[in-house]
């Protein structure tokens, strides 16, 4: 149950980071989330760019490079 913890303050963490980036920011779609969703009891989530503006894999890069800029962030983060 921890790790089921861990992961949902994680990607409730990156949610309003996902939306100010990429849809704000970058304007790369109607919908921009990221979302805790575990299935058949395996944790994990998952994010949600619904675009007109780039093929798949172009936001594919740019959730990957959303995701390096996160991962900087929270290892910069101070344990308070």
């Amino acid at each position: 149950h921890q790790k089921s913890a861990l992961c949902k303050v994680l990607f409730q963490f990156m949610d309003e980071p996902t939306f100010d980036q990429l849809r704000t920011k970058e304007q790369l779609g109607y919908i921009s989330v990221c979302l805790y969703r575990p299935m058949r009891n395996v944790i994990g989530g998952g994010f949600l760019v619904q675009s007109a503006v780039g093929a798949p894999e172009f936001l594919s890069s740019r959730i990957n490079n959303l995701i390096q800029n996160l991962h900087q962030r929270i290892h910069d983060m101070s344990d308070e």
